[in-house]
C-alpha cells in the first residue's frame, strides 16, 4: 500500500481553529486526537501561521494533543522554530538571515509606507508587528482611503497587500510568504513535495500549496473560494464541514483516494 505522507502542515485561524469551539486558542479534542494518530503512524505535523512561535507554544500547552509539531513556522514565513523542553528553539541560520532581510525591507518599504498612510488618513487603529502593518482609518475617510489603496503600485514599493476590507488594510514586505519557511523545512528534512500535505483556508495559504513544496492539498468548507478552486483543480479534497472538522474529513477523503491507511 502507498505509504502515508511524511508531513502534514496546518494553518491555525480558520483552518485548525474556529467553528465555535471554546476556548478559541486551543485545538478541539477530536483534532488533537487526529494529530496524535497521524504522528503515531509516522506522519509528522507542523504549524504554518501568522502567529509567533510563543503563541503557538501556548496553544499546544492548552490543548490535549500529546505529540509535538515538527516545526513552528511563524510570522507569515519569516520565522522557523522547533519545540524544546522549555519552549520554542530558534532554527539558525534561517531566522538570522530572514531578520536581516526583513530589516532591510522594512527600512526601504514598509516603514515609509506606514508613515505615509498615517500622514494621509486619520487612524482609528494602527498596529505594527515588525513584519506586518495593519491600519483602520476613521469611517468618514473610507472612500478616499480605498481609492488611495487601489492606486498603490505594490510591486514598486516592495510590498504586498495582505488584506483589504473597507477602511482596513494589512500590508507586509513583498518577499514574505508561507512558502519561505516551508521551503526551508523541506530542505532540512529532505522531504519531497509528494510526501507533504498542506491544510489551509485563506489565500495566504496558497503559498504553501506550490507544487515544488506540496502535492497534496486540502481545505475546510469555510475556505476562501480561491483556495477551494485551487484544491479541487489540483486533485485535493474540500471538506463539507468547516474548520478542524473539515480538515479531518478532507484528510480522510484524500487518504481513501490515495490508498493511505491509518492504523
Amino acid at each position: 500500500m502507498p505509504p502515508l505522507p511524511k508531513l502534514l502542515v496546518i494553518d491555525l485561524d480558520g483552518t485548525s481553529l474556529g467553528g465555535g469551539y471554546e476556548p478559541y486558542g486551543r485545538f478541539p479534542d477530536a483534532y488533537s486526537a487526529f494529530l496524535d494518530r497521524l504522528d503515531a503512524a509516522g506522519c509528522r505535523w507542523a504549524i504554518n501561521t501568522a502567529w509567533d512561535a510563543l503563541g503557538q507554544w501556548h496553544l499546544l500547552k492548552s490543548s490535549a494533543v500529546k505529540s509535538r509539531p515538527l516545526y513552528f513556522m511563524a510570522e507569515l514565513g519569516c520565522r522557523l522554530w522547533t519545540p524544546g523542553d522549555a519552549g520554542p528553539v530558534s532554527v539558525e541560520p534561517f531566522n538570522a538571515a530572514m531578520e536581516k532581510r526583513l530589516a532591510e525591507a522594512n527600512a526601504t518599504g514598509l516603514i515609509p509606507f506606514m508613515r505615509d498612510m498615517a500622514a494621509r488618513f486619520t487612524p482609528a487603529r494602527l498596529n505594527y508587528y515588525g513584519h506586518w502593518f495593519d491600519m483602520t482609518c476613521i469611517p468618514q475617510e473610507t472612500r478616499a482611503f480605498c481609492a488611495h489603496v487601489e492606486a498603490v503600485d505594490w510591486n514598486a514599493r516592495g510590498l504586498s497587500l495582505y488584506g483589504h476590507k473597507e477602511n482596513r488594510i494589512s500590508v507586509v514586505p513583498g518577499f514574505l510568504g508561507k512558502h519561505a519557511n516551508l521551503g526551508e523545512v523541506l530542505r532540512l528534512r529532505g522531504y519531497k513535495p509528494e510526501e507533504v500535505v498542506v491544510a489551509g483556508d485563506e489565500r495566504a495559504d496558497l503559498a504553501m500549496m506550490r507544487p515544488e513544496l506540496s502535492r497534496h492539498h486540502l481545505c475546510p468548507e469555510n475556505a476562501h473560494a480561491d483556495v477551494k478552486a485551487h484544491v479541487e483543480k489540483n486533485g485535493g479534497a474540500v471538506g463539507t464541514l468547516g474548520f478542524s472538522d473539515g480538515v479531518m474529513e478532507a484528510f480522510h477523503r484524500l487518504a481513501a483516494r490515495n490508498g493511505w491507511v491509518l492504523p
